[in-house]
Formats: structure tokens, sequence, C-alpha cells
């Protein structure tokens, strides 16, 4: 006899196991709970085929729930006939969930072609006879013809497809992806495998009936499985933190007993605590939601500070750029400005009035400023980039650099009337390990620097050997430093809280390049003060050279 799935068909009576209720609801009522909660946090494509896949499961499961308590015949044929159009879009959106988990990015359209080839037929063919041939009136159920191979066929092909790519991306991922494949291709994996297995060997009578139900809750662990990927790792850019997983499992958990319980008294008691299960937990839930918005602020702000500093990099990279730029182009005029100069001042260009002199004098000494400064700029973006080079030697004399620069200096502090004197002991220093000319260059600027700031008194400069280092000291009798000028008297751009009233030309770079240019090279520089008044002393540290 023909049937055509609607009419004709006896009604049934059957004794319905307690297990399908147990089987069925609760796990559509998980399963679709946790799809629209993915899909509600995170609106994109891996997020819309998980839920495809997973209500094309919960309907699967409603038809077989529907074949099972159904007692109208056309019913039972009806949904048992959609059944083959569910489970194989179940099993080919697992396919492609898994490649959009995996590698982030839709699936190639030559996929997408082999995906509907492989629906198509069970779309055109599940309302025919190739599908269900009749009714069993006796049974009460769908007498399935050979078309039912073919879903089998489709379901092993797709496990074996997941497995094919699960292997694949395994080996060619970092370390934190392959904890996220292999997580999700055991749950996956394990669900559908479950599925298939105890479905066809219910369906031949190897097993009872019953396995097929068992096989339902494969999908309460891939549920899990997914729940500790997005707890643990983020999966598919959802934030779930622990407690609110604990608490919607615990609401779920506990509103499924609603559909078994039977005696009054656990009824009341049971939605007792579902009541205070919610309540509780949403305190819980929003205390952490709150929570997470902190940290998502965090988050954001460092983000933008990181923004910020590269930014600021970028930018001091670029200023010492320039600096280093315009001091070049800057020395090139100013050392031709001084020889010119000095030409003139010793009379290369015929005799000059006295007046012309001291005015002369005075360019020449501003030059010089200029020119210092230039120099410092210069050391200064060169230290900071790296590209300072230095010229150690092993036979540098320090008794050498220091009677240069008494030559240098002699005129200018008997111009103050200040007591120049410059002991280098009785005995011949050993030679020290450095670059004569940036060392004299930053002895040069200290002894420059006591004269600035030494209104009358002393400038005494010393030399002596103590242990494996040459010590100079450069000690005056001008305005002092104070305690807390000390602390920061090295730093770049800054000067003593004083030394702008006597001298106000300084840049405040001097000691910040010279500090580097010694340290640079294996010493030490520092200084010390008695106080405001009471004079100070700059220390200049070298190691002597080996063997020496």
């Amino acid at each position: 006899m023909d049937y055509n799935y609607i009419t004709n068909i006896k009604s049934c009576h059957i004794a319905i196991p307690h297990l399908l209720h147990y089987s069925h609801i609760p796990t559509i009522c998980i399963a679709m709970f946790f799809a629209i909660f993915i899909l509600t946090k995170n609106r994109t494509l891996v997020s819309y085929v998980f839920f495809f896949m997973v209500s094309s499961f919960s309907l699967w499961v409603m038809g077989s729930y529907i074949t099972w308590i159904g007692t109208d015949g056309s019913y039972i044929m009806f949904s048992w006939a959609t059944l083959a159009i569910f489970d194989v879009l179940m099993y080919l959106s697992s396919v492609y969930f898994v490649y959009l988990f995996i590698d982030g990015k839709d699936i190639s359209y030559f996929k997408k072609v082999i995906l509907l080839i492989l629906f198509i037929p069970v779309l055109f063919l599940f309302t025919t006879s190739i599908n269900l041939k009749s009714f069993n009136l006796m049974e009460c159920e769908a007498t399935e013809s050979y078309f039912n191979s073919y879903v089998y066929f489709v379901e092993i092909i797709s496990v074996l497809w997941i497995i094919f790519i699960v292997i694949n991306r395994y080996f060619r991922s970092t370390s934190e992806l392959r904890r996220k494949i292999a997580f999700l291709s055991v749950g996956l994996v394990f669900f559908l495998a479950v599925y298939f297995l105890l479905g066809l060997l219910a369906a031949q009578d190897i097993l009872p009936y019953s396995f097929e139900f068992y096989a339902l809750f494969g999908m309460d662990v891939f549920i899990a499985v997914m729940a500790y990927l997005i707890v643990q790792y983020g999966a598919m850019d959802i934030k779930l933190a622990r407690a609110q997983a604990l608490v919607w499992s615990l609401i779920l958990l506990i509103g499924a007993q609603f559909f078994f319980i039977r005696n009054p008294t656990n009824q009341v008691l049971n939605s007792i605590a579902f009541v205070l299960v919610c309540f509780i937990g949403y305190g819980v839930v929003k205390s952490v939601r709150r929570e997470e918005q902190q940290n998502d602020r965090l988050i954001h702000f460092s983000k933008e500070l990181t923004r910020a500093n590269a930014e600021l990099k970028r930018l001091d990279s670029a200023k010492s750029e320039f600096i280093s730029i315009a001091s070049h182009q800057l020395r090139t005029p100013l050392t031709a400005i001084k020889g010119y100069i000095s030409l003139i001042l010793e009379g290369a260009y015929g005799q000059n009035a006295d007046k012309t002199d001291d005015a002369l004098n005075k360019i020449f000494l501003a030059n010089e400023r200029l020119i210092q400064l230039v120099e410092d700029m210069l050391n200064l973006t060169r230290i900071e980039s790296g590209r300072l080079d230095y010229h150690l030697e092993d036979n540098v004399q320090v008794e050498d650099i220091l009677s240069e620069l008494k030559d240098m200096f002699i005129l200018r502090t008997q111009d103050k009337n200040l007591d120049f004197v410059i002991d280098t002991g009785d005995t011949q220093l050993p030679p020290i390990k450095a670059d004569k000319s940036k060392l004299r260059e930053v002895i040069s600027n200290l002894i420059d620097n006591a004269i600035k700031y030494t209104k009358e008194g002393f400038i005494h400069v010393s030399a002596q050997k103590d242990g494996s280092i040459v010590r100079v000291t450069i000690a005056d009798s001008g305005m002092g430093i104070s305690e807390e000028s000390l602390k920061t008297l090295f730093a770049k751009f800054s000067r003593g809280t004083d030394s702008t009233k006597v001298y106000t030309d300084g840049s405040g770079l001097g000691l910040y390049v010279g500090k580097n240019l010694i340290e640079s090279q294996g010493g030490h520089i520092y200084a010390e003060s008695d106080g405001v008044n009471k004079g100070s002393r700059f220390i200049v540290e070298m190691p002597i050279a080996k063997g020496n």
C-alpha cells in the first residue's frame, strides 16, 4: 500500500520510555540556550554556523521526540521523513564550523559547492518512497528504504573530513591554537561518532533502542567542551567568566528537573532552589560583568598607552634626528666664525682698536658657548641613537690631558682672580684605558663649569692613583650644590636650583652627556658638595689599563 505521509494512517498507542523525556528535552534546552547565548555575544559567521548546526541537531531531536510520543501516524511519518534533512545538515554544518573555528575565516567557494552537492539528494528525496517505504502498524514506526544508507555515508564522510581538518591544522598551529583544536576535536568527534554508531547499531537491532537515547548526551559533552574553550581561551571572541558559566549550568540543571519530578513536595523544593539560584546567580553575574567591564577599560587604556608610547618614541626619534641634522648644519658656520675671529684678534687682517678687540672677544666667547651647545646636542643624539663611537686606547696619560687644559683655562681664571692649581703628584700616574678626546672633553667641561660658578676663591684639579683606578677631582669654592640638586644633577636638561642666578646660558646637557661618555668607557663620574655656598667637587674615575 502506498502512503503519502499525510492520510490513511492509523493512530498508534505505545508505551513511552521514561528515558525519552530526559534525553531529549533537556538536551534541546541546553544546546539551544548555549547557541543563542553565543549568537547574542558575537554575531559573526562562526557563531551563525554554530547556531545553525545546533538548531539542526535540536530539530532532529524534536522530530525524533515526536516519532516516539506521537499517536497520529501521519505526524509520525512526516517527522520521520524530516530526520534525514536535519541529520545531514547537522553533519555538514559541523564541517563548516570546524573550518571557521580553526582558520578564523570563511571557506572557499569550492568547499561550499561540495557541501551543497552532498545535501541536494536529501533535499529532493526525503519526501519520496526512496526515503520511507511504508508505515508499520504493528510497531507504529516508518519502514525505511535504502536511502538511509546515503545518510550514513554523509555522516561517515563528514566525520572523516573533520578528523582530516583537525590533524592537518594541529601540526601547523601554535601551541595555544593546538590546545583549542585538541579540545574541539575531542568534543565534536566524540559527539558525532557516538551519535552515528549508537544510532546505526540501534537501528540494526544490534543494540537496544534505548542506546539511541544515550547518543544524544554526546551533545551535552560537546557543549561542555565549547563552554570550557570559551571560559579558558576566549574562543570565538566571547568572554565568559567561570562564575557565569557555573551559574548558568546550575540554572539549567535545576530547571531540567521540572520535567521529571512527580512528587509535589519535591517540586516545591526544586522551585525554591531554582528561585534562589536565579536570584543569587543574578548578583554574581552582575558583579562579574562589572569586573569584566573594568578589565576591558584597563585593557583599552593599556592599548591606548602603548600606542601613545610608540608615537612618543617615534616623535622622540624624529626630534633627535632633527637635532642631529640641525647641529651638524650649525657647527660648520660656527667653526668658521671662530676661525675668522681668531685671525682678526691675532692681527692677520691689520691692527685693531682696543674697543674692537673687546667686542671681538665677547663675540668669540659667545661663539664658543654656541659651539659647546651644538657639540652637546650632537653627543646627545648620538648617545640616544647608539651611534657614538669610542676609540679606546690603553696608554692615555691623565697628566698630558690636564697640562693641555691648564694652558686653555689659565687666562680665564686669571681674569677672575681665581687660584687655579693642577696637582698630579710627584710620581707619574699609570696609563689608563680611555678615549682621550672624549675624556678631555668631559674634564674640560667640568673645569669650565667650575670657573662659571665660582666668583672668588680657587679651582683645584688633582689626579691620583687609587687601587685599579685613576681619580681626577675638580674642586672649587663656588656656589656649591644643595642635597636636593645632587640627586638630579646628571639628569638630562637638569640644572642646580640656584645655578641660573649665577650663569643663565647653561642647557643642562653637559653633565648628562659627560656621565654617558665616562660610563661608556667603563669609568664613573659623580659630584659632592658640603652645601650651598660651600663649594663642590666633581670626581671622574677611570680604570687603569691592564698590565699597569
